[in-house]
């Protein structure tokens, strides 16, 4: 191959690279909710939390008049404090990944281009103080009951269900107060944990990036038809 036939070959190559880099930019800071309404419902509170802008989840109450997760998990599996629990963060992902924690070359490269098995990931909170730690972001959004039931029915369709219609706990979580379970679906580059998450508000009718792969864009771009606001350290 001769100078002028790599150099055209690395042209094309950078060009193409850029080219990804803008739409994918572009579909970052993109929202797919144009417009909103005024409500004056708004009356359930959720959560969303980004640890470092790599991984963002959902953490709504235990219970309220409208959804009650104690009919659907076992929070004993979570840790010692399972009826003091008063919310719980909801994050799905690659099974081999999440539960091992692993960031080795070989790893991700299986994460994001060999789809494989998911779990889900459920940790329990006393309050919300742990997930305003420093690292983490933390954003508040409300819902009406309708929004707010269509988000809590397709988190709860994201769980595996034995026979028995007992979700499939594996094991203790990435936390002293958490879990994993199996979940449904396949993950891939073209559905990573944040597309979950993004997938999960817009059932509730919240605005989200178009990419939603990266959790930074989905915090920027949160809002529903009422308020939304960081969550105050």
């Amino acid at each position: 191959m001769n100078c002028k036939c790599f150099a055209k070959i690395f042209r094309y190559c950078c060009l193409g690279i850029l080219s990804l880099g803008v739409v994918l930019f572009v579909g970052c800071i993109t929202p797919t909710k144009w417009s909103y309404r005024d409500r004056a419902d708004c009356t359930y509170p959720v959560y969303i939390s980004s640890v470092q802008n790599f991984h963002a989840e959902i953490v709504v109450p235990v219970a309220n008049d409208a959804f009650d997760w104690r009919s659907h998990l076992t929070l004993s599996q979570l840790g010692p404090n399972a009826e003091r629990y008063q919310y719980l963060s909801f994050g799905w992902g690659d099974r081999k990944f999440f539960m091992n924690a692993s960031f080795d070359p070989i790893t991700i490269f299986d994460t994001l281009f060999l789809p494989g098995p998911t779990v889900m990931h459920v940790w329990g909170h006393l309050d919300l103080k742990a997930l305003n730690a420093t690292d983490f972001e933390v954003k508040q959004i409300r819902l009406n009951r309708k929004n707010y039931l269509a988000l809590m029915n397709f988190i709860d369709a994201g769980f595996q269900y034995d026979a028995r219609h007992k979700v499939r706990y594996l094991r203790q979580g990435l936390y002293r107060e958490s879990g994993f379970y199996e979940a449904m679906g396949n993950y891939s580059i073209l559905r990573t944990c944040n597309t979950w998450t993004a997938e999960a508000l817009r059932k509730a009718n919240v605005n989200t990036p178009v990419w939603p792969a990266l959790a930074k864009p989905i915090m920027i771009q949160l809002k529903s038809d009422c308020s939304s606001k960081p969550l105050a350290k």
